[in-house]
């Protein structure tokens, strides 16, 4: 099953979620949000994997704030879309335009 998320149910026991990270920053902010909230939680630095992951166990009962947390770390140290300035700019000035033409046309017609 492909799973597109960092997070899924505990193989051995359903009351939990397993969290996973890859880079120590990500995992530590996570660790930093749970330890705010009240969230209690297991730790676990997988290193016989393929590729060194930080595994975070937290029970269901928590998802709201484990999910909240979750969502901040990628907002943390996401990239952007476009990454370049001057793209960007150019990319939302063409669509303000595309829009400004759409809004004159219906006008007009």
């Amino acid at each position: 099953m492909l799973n597109l998320t960092n997070y899924h149910e505990h193989p051995a026991d359903n009351r939990y979620m397993v969290y996973q990270f890859y880079q120590e920053d990500h995992a530590g902010y996570f660790q930093e949000l749970l330890d705010n909230a009240g969230v209690p939680y297991e730790r676990y630095e997988d290193r016989e994997a393929e590729r060194f992951r930080i595994l975070f166990g937290v029970s269901k009962q928590y998802n709201r704030d484990t999910v909240k947390s979750n969502f901040l770390v990628h907002a943390r140290y996401r990239s952007r879309f476009i990454s370049n300035n001057a793209l960007r700019w150019t990319v939302l000035l063409l669509v303000a335009i595309g829009l400004a033409l759409a809004v004159a046309g219906v006008i007009h017609s």
